[in-house]
């Protein structure tokens, strides 16, 4: 027999690396004899991934549309991502599970959710791809100074785990 963990412990999170859980299992036989066993197993949160798209270099003004993906097989598990746009401003999200304790979506293609951070941002989620638990995002920023801007963002779950990727693009002056 076997059983999928989809949360190394109770969701939401508990912020530990680890839960140990009691499994237990009872024989009965025709008789109405029967008997139960008891042991312990440490469940191990698994750690998200990120990827991130490239952007293009731009002028001064544009507005880039981040596009990447996450993934974290743990579906029960929230995430916090966060973005440093490398000019100064940040935006951060609170991301919630994929799917609830009963095995429902939660996070829905084309859902939209405001930066904590109160910057305004809103990171666009899409495609959702449940089974594999690969979750698409868009974030739009403006730049307004020029220069080489490295874009850092990370991921973080309810239990501890992260994952955090770079990318650089150049931001030109405006012509007159």
């Amino acid at each position: 027999m076997q059983h999928q963990y989809l949360d190394d412990g109770l969701a939401p999170g508990n912020d530990s690396e680890s839960d140990i859980v009691v499994i237990s299992a009872t024989y009965s036989d025709d008789d109405a004899q029967s008997a139960t066993t008891s042991r312990f197993l440490t469940i191990n949160n698994a750690q998200p991934a990120l990827s991130l798209n490239t952007l293009p270099d731009m002028a001064v003004n544009s507005t880039a549309s981040l596009r990447g993906s996450y993934a974290d097989v743990g579906l029960l598990d929230s995430h916090t991502l966060a973005i440093d746009w490398g000019d100064g401003s940040t935006s951060t999200f609170s991301i919630p599970a994929i799917r609830d304790a009963a095995g429902n979506s939660t996070l829905n293609f084309f859902e939209a959710f405001t930066s904590t951070s109160g910057d305004g941002a809103v990171l666009t989620v899409g495609p959702v791809n449940s089974p594999f638990a690969d979750i698409g995002f868009t974030v739009d920023h403006q730049f307004t100074s020029s220069g080489l801007k490295t874009i850092t963002v990370s991921i973080t779950d309810d239990d501890a785990g992260s994952a955090v990727e770079t990318i650089s693009l150049t931001i030109s002056p405006t012509v007159l």
